[in-house]
């Protein structure tokens, strides 16, 4: 047998580990920089060569290839069609990366040029527009994919290159196609994310790690380009005349989307879609704001002097009418006799409140609830604290979608009140500075005992049996949502009285309808005098150990967020990003919050989504009195110690407010530094 002599014999292919490290570093390397070409000549080369294609054909120029001669010699050209896998993907990454940064100024070009032309309100840009309300979701999502395709059609029409030559089609004809494509392809993706997004947010999912997949922008864009890729598909099947592509084509043309879906999801994310609404937003807001800087600079106690004006709603300066004192009001709702003691629909009795109607400019009155003021420290923190809280809250619904309304006080001079006696009768009126505020609706804690009873098959009007509220709560999903989101709001901006939050109001069409627990109910804020204190350490409250607050935080207590509502987990998170960000710590410094505010504030959100709601503070024993129908609790010391260091800190916080009267206007305002 001859032997095989080495010039007989064929190499074998080296499998070396070093060899195939060779290859494998080899289309690291060439993927990265294909990564990057593409970035490059999608971002910057390509608008200049779309542009420079339109002054040829209008001009009869040569500006084409001048520019692509430009282009060259620093390095920016079409990278070649790659034959690798990775370096195949690594191309449409990077052209997706690169399509952002004209797409994104392109968009808010267009987005500036529709608010001038069709008015704010038209066009008015909601980052997250998953959170709202159907109606107002559908209004939003039609807004905005309508700038996508918008944005979409000049894309394609104006700034991509295009070669009519093998189509047959006129330049003008192949590049209007091309933007009717583009932009049914965007306005898709856009609209097909947002609804997954909002399919995140219900409680129709019930898998935590759905909602997670569904609610990031980054996973949402690249499922919505399924329909994307499936629209841009048919658009090109069409122009190529038939009715419908082929399954390859759909399958390259959902591939191919799915890189654009996640740099669109991306940019979503960083926040580059965001812009203020107008330029009056743009001034209040950080750009621009050297003022801001300052203010960052300062200690806390001056920067609540740079609040933004506090809102003043045109019906607040008309005629006060049809003036009532809670027990009239009650009576009136009942259908009570005079000197019922107590009547049916009874809310809680104060002797400083009032109800009232104002005359509106068009012959319409608006229900508001009016306090007497004076220039003692809690009239003059009410006011204050309903400002700062009322622009916070605007400042969380422009940057998130997320709509926790208070309603702010307007102060009116000469307002005449009847005065109320020892026995909540009527000794003749007063007269001087009032407090007038819209008024939100029916108070939570006198729905709540309603409700309860309701459920117990009792007389509205009676004595809600111990347990009865807790008991309500526990059975009934609507109910624990509308409650959570009142403790919520109360825990998050650190409000420890937590007897207020059960005078959180239930939006009404008319006062006094019958309620019923539905998905529909929202709360407003109407009481913001202790909001946003130093309180790093979440409890019920310096108040809870009383009545209805005890039976709320045995519902409640040691529950997560996402037990009681998946949306408003998915809320509280969106919010801890405004607290947590650079823009969103200006943003809030500018509405009059100090930054050890605004730093206690985070932690009581990271707690809050982390641990959920904190057990009863400070209980030992807890139990029903039988006899007398209630809930008592044992407690220690610590609610003593928690609810003086708060209050404290809000009368040291707030003991430099002065009554300023300008231009017919009242404000309360910061004394000037000395």
């Amino acid at each position: 047998m001859a032997e095989i002599t080495g010039s007989d014999r064929q190499s074998a292919p080296d499998t070396s580990i070093q060899v195939k490290d060779a290859y494998l570093s080899s289309d690291l390397w060439q993927s990265a920089r294909d990564l990057m070409q593409s970035a490059v000549y999608t971002g910057i080369g390509e608008p200049i060569l779309g542009v420079s294609q339109i002054i040829d054909k209008s001009g009869g120029t040569n500006t084409l290839d001048s520019a692509q001669a430009g282009l060259a010699k620093v390095w920016i050209a079409e990278p070649e069609h790659a034959q690798g896998s990775m370096r195949q993907h690594a191309q449409l990454l990077g052209s997706a990366v690169g399509m952002m940064l004209p797409y994104v100024l392109l968009h808010k070009s267009v987005g500036r040029s529709a608010t001038k032309l069709f008015g704010e309100e038209a066009v008015v840009m909601r980052p997250n527009p998953a959170q709202m309300g159907g109606m107002a979701f559908g209004m939003a999502t039609g807004k905005q994919a309508s700038l996508a395709f918008a944005t979409g059609f000049i894309y394609d029409s104006a700034i991509r290159p295009s070669d009519n030559s093998k189509n047959g089609l006129s330049f003008v004809q192949d590049r209007f196609l091309n933007g009717l494509t583009g932009g049914a392809t965007m306005s898709t993706l856009y609209a097909s994310s947002v609804g997954l997004s909002r399919l995140g947010a219900s409680e129709a999912i019930k898998s935590r790690f759905a909602r997670t997949i569904f609610s990031d922008p980054i996973s949402a864009s690249v499922l919505a380009a399924i329909p994307a890729g499936l629209v841009s598909a048919e658009a090109h099947a069409l122009r190529a005349g038939n009715l419908l592509p082929t399954a390859a084509e759909a399958g390259q043309s959902i591939y191919q989307m799915g890189f654009v879906g996640f740099a669109f999801g991306g940019a979503h994310k960083l926040g580059m879609f965001n812009r203020p609404a107008s330029k009056t937003a743009q001034e209040a807001d950080l750009n621009g704001s050297s003022k801001d800087k300052r203010v960052s600079q300062t200690q806390p106690e001056q920067r609540q002097a740079v609040a933004k004006p506090e809102t003043r709603q045109s019906f607040l300066t008309g005629e006060i009418v049809g003036i009532e004192t809670p027990m009239q009001r009650a009576q009136r709702l009942s259908g009570a006799k005079e000197g019922q003691e107590k009547p049916v629909g009874d809310m809680e009795r104060s002797k400083e409140l009032y109800f009232a109607k104002v005359k509106n400019p068009d012959g319409s009155t608006s229900d508001v609830v009016i306090r007497p003021f004076t220039e003692e420290t809690n009239s003059l923190m009410r006011v204050r604290r309903a400002e700062v809280s009322h622009n916070v809250n605007q400042t969380i619904k422009s940057l998130t979608g997320v709509d926790t309304p208070s309603l702010p006080l307007v102060l009116r001079d000469q307002v005449t009140l009847p005065k109320i006696g020892k026995g909540y009768e009527t000794e003749g009126t007063i007269t001087g500075t009032a407090m007038i505020q819209e008024n939100g609706g029916k108070q939570l804690g006198s729905q709540l005992r309603e409700w309860a009873n309701q459920a117990e098959g009792l007389e509205r009007s009676a004595e809600p049996a111990a347990g009865s509220v807790t008991k309500l709560i526990n059975n009934n999903p609507q109910v624990r949502e509308l409650v959570a989101r009142a403790a919520f709001d109360n825990m998050m901006k650190g409000n420890v009285d937590l007897v207020e939050f059960s005078q959180q109001t239930i939006r009404e069409g008319v006062n006094g309808v019958e309620l019923a627990p539905s998905s529909k109910l929202r709360l407003t804020a109407i009481d913001n005098k202790n909001d946003f204190t130093l309180l790093e350490k979440l409890s019920w409250g310096f108040g809870s150990q009383f009545g209805l607050s005890l039976e709320v935080a045995k519902a409640l207590e040691g529950k997560r967020l996402g037990e009681l509502s998946p949306q408003l987990e998915t809320e509280a998170q969106a919010i801890l990003k405004v607290f947590s960000s650079e823009k969103g710590r200006q943003r809030l410094l500018n509405d009059g919050l100090t930054l050890p505010e605004i730093e206690a504030a985070k932690m009581r959100l990271t707690t809050l989504l982390l641990e959920g709601f904190p057990k009863h503070l400070g209980e030992m024993n807890f139990y029903a009195d039988e006899a007398k129908q209630q809930l008592t609790a044992s407690l220690n010391p610590e609610y003593d110690t928690e609810g003086g260091t708060v209050r404290d800190y809000l009368k040291s916080r707030d003991q430099n407010l002065v009554v300023v009267r300008e231009n017919g206007s009242i404000r309360i305002r910061q004394k000037p530094a000395s």
